[in-house]
């Protein structure tokens, strides 16, 4: 599974809303929506901030251990 669609499915998960997680990361909807579609390419910052914020692994979310 790539990265787009590990965040995705975890924010579903929680049943969370777009609006929601790009505000918490400090960036606008339309921006995150990108991230998610996988038409932008996550920094090492934003998968940090990521990581944080669902509480999971840098690892878990590039894939490299489940």
């Amino acid at each position: 599974m790539k990265i787009d669609e590990r965040v995705k499915m975890l924010r579903l998960q929680r049943h969370w809303s777009q609006q929601f997680v790009a505000g918490s990361i400090g960036i606008d909807q339309s921006s995150y929506s990108k991230y998610e579609q996988g038409k932008l390419d996550f920094s090492t910052g934003m998968v940090i901030k990521i990581a944080k914020l669902y509480d999971e692994s840098a690892d878990y979310l590039l894939g490299l251990k489940d």
